[in-house]
Order: C-alpha cells, then sequence, then structure tokens
C-alpha cells in the first residue's frame, strides 16, 4: 500500500489546486478514464478547476461515464495556454513521459506543480511529487483511497468512475490484485451508487457490428507456439480497413489470447499504419513476467500483463521477432 505520507502530501497538493490540469496515457482504457474523471469530479467539490487532456479520444465504451463528454483531445492552440498557467499538472495512470505523446512538450515547459499518480514499476522522474503504490490494483484503487482521505463524499458519479476504473484494470476481478480489500472498496462503491450489472453492460458489450466482426477476423488468425504454450493473434491494417476500425477499437482483444487450455502466454500483435507503428500487447498466467519481456523492447506494465510500442519496423519482420524471442520466457 502507498504510505500515509504520500497519501498526506497528495492531500495537501490537492486542496492546495485552484487551476489543474489532469493528463493521462494515450490510447486511455478505463483505469485511465475512470480514475481521471473521479479526480475531476472531486476536484470540482473542492472549488478547483480541473480539465482533463488526453492525446486521444476517449473510447466508445467509455463515453458513457459522466463528464466523459468534456474530456478535451489535446490540440496545441486550444491547451498549450492551459497546460502553462495551471497551478497543478496531474499525470494518472503512466510513468513515461513518451506516453503522454503530442503533450509533452507543452507540459515539460509548464512551470505547476506536476504530480504523478500510478501503480506501474520503474517510473521516470519527470514529477515533483510522486503517488506511486506497485500494488494497487489500479490508478482508480489509488484515487479511491485520496478522495477518502479527504473526506470528500463519493457520489455516484465518482462511484461509478472508480469502479470502471477498477474493474477494468483487474480484468473484471480475474487479476491476481484482486484482494479482499478491493471488493471491499467496490462494496462501498456498490453503496454509492455504482450498479455492477449497469456499468458491465455499458463497458463490455456495447460494441459497434465493425468492432465484433474486427474481433472475428483477430480470432482467426490465433497461431500456436511453442507446444501451444504462446497464442499470438494479429491485426493487420487490411484488417482494420475491411471492417471500418481502428486500433482505439481492440480494448480486450488481448484477453482472448489465453482462453486456450494450455496456452500460457498471449499476444496481440496490431499493425497501426497511419502512425508507422506495430502495437504488441502481452497477457500471461501464473509466474510468468512479461513486463521484463517488454522492457526489452522499450515497454513496459505488470508482471502478468504488458505492452510495447515499436514505431518503424516492418509489422511482419516485428512479428517474427516477437515470437522467436518468446521462447524464452518458456526456459
Amino acid at each position: 500500500m502507498v504510505n500515509i505520507e504520500a497519501i498526506d502530501l497528495a492531500c495537501e497538493v490537492i486542496r492546495q489546486s485552484k487551476k489543474s490540469v489532469i493528463i493521462t496515457h494515450i490510447n486511455p482504457d478505463g483505469d485511465a478514464i475512470g480514475s481521471s474523471l473521479a479526480l475531476k469530479l472531486a476536484l470540482n467539490k473542492l472549488n478547483c478547476d480541473a480539465t482533463i487532456i488526453v492525446d486521444s479520444e476517449v473510447p466508445h465504451f467509455l463515453q458513457f461515464l459522466y463528464d466523459a463528454k468534456n474530456i478535451e483531445t489535446y490540440s496545441s492552440i486550444i491547451h498549450d495556454k492551459i497546460i502553462r498557467d495551471c497551478d497543478t499538472i496531474f499525470c494518472l495512470d503512466f510513468n513515461a513521459t513518451k506516453r503522454m505523446r503530442s503533450i509533452l512538450n507543452a507540459f515539460s515547459n509548464s512551470n505547476a506543480r506536476k504530480v504523478l499518480i500510478d501503480h506501474h514499476l520503474e517510473p521516470q522522474d519527470f514529477c515533483n511529487i510522486c503517488i506511486i503504490d506497485y500494488e494497487a490494483s489500479s490508478t482508480g484503487e489509488i484515487i479511491w483511497r485520496i478522495i477518502n482521505k479527504l473526506g470528500i463524499e463519493i457520489d455516484k458519479h465518482i462511484a461509478e468512475a472508480l469502479y470502471v476504473a477498477i474493474l477494468t484494470d483487474t480484468g473484471s476481478f480475474r487479476f491476481e490484485r484482486t484482494t479482499s480489500e478491493i471488493h471491499r472498496i467496490i462494496a462501498e462503491l456498490i453503496d454509492c451508487g455504482a450498479n455492477p450489472t449497469e456499468l458491465y453492460e455499458k463497458v463490455y458489450n456495447q460494441n459497434s457490428y465493425n468492432i465484433v466482426r474486427l474481433l472475428g477476423l483477430a480470432l482467426a488468425s490465433l497461431e500456436l507456439f511453442y507446444d501451444n504454450k504462446l497464442s499470438v493473434m494479429t491485426i493487420t491494417d487490411e484488417m482494420f480497413q475491411k471492417t471500418n476500425t481502428n486500433d482505439d477499437d481492440i480494448e480486450g482483444f488481448v484477453e482472448k489470447t489465453l482462453m486456450i487450455k494450455g496456452t500460457k502466454v498471449g499476444i496481440l500483435i496490431t499493425e497501426v499504419a497511419r502512425r508507422s507503428e506495430v502495437r504488441i500487447s502481452i497477457r500471461s498466467k501464473g509466474d510468468i513476467n512479461v513486463r521484463d519481456f517488454a522492457f526489452r523492447f522499450g515497454g513496459g506494465g505488470h508482471f502478468n500483463a504488458a505492452g510495447v510500442r515499436i514505431y518503424g519496423s516492418d509489422f511482419i519482420t516485428t512479428k517474427k521477432m516477437i515470437i522467436n524471442e518468446a521462447q524464452n520466457l518458456f526456459h
């Protein structure tokens, strides 16, 4: 658990903030959006103006959350002044500056206090204050602790944002860090108005027909290696074009790679042609450390869930390299 002094420091900074900016990572997931919205709503209750700015658009399955429509997609013309003039910048759910992408320059030029709130290992040193809990299930869990320490009432909107943050980053309460304490937090959020059935339905069962078609193509691409211990799913630019989708629509696809009996590691390799990028998502079971595997290629993440983005490399070449190197995971 993050120490009491760190939580107290976060609360002190939040109480002092009057005009803040919240930044989260590119291609934001449920934890990134949920924790950002919860923090913004908490700041508003303390009469602090807060703006959430992200490099990418909010995924379609998270747009139902209260105030999600007011999350702003970064534009230098509009947002550089806002970032420069705020008193505090909160960086949520990422620990490396490259995860800000286009926002980085404006962030670096701002004299605002910079606060990192995250749960990933090996953070870069780019903020004045770091609130990091490596054992937390999600950034949403840390935000829950901060809000409680501040004595702010968790209303239905905050409860729903935090519930979605924890729900998605625990794999619907399946991952290793789903502790009894997490279930107690979830129970409190339900008491505050979060409806588990409704939220699960909105997050996971509102995909478009085209996204389901893309998933079908992705499932058809599955290949097995190393005595079926490795499952590899690939999504090409051609598949995106055929289904009129893009890489924002593949949330949760990688989890399907582990549904085959005997599979220990699942990898989703995605071609993002418009950015000359190959996006690699990795999941594992048990004691197989995929975070270190991802780190070797410039990525990162958690022990059983990690990712890499490789730029300027041929898709087929990258796929072969990743599959060949993955053999070392089973030694």
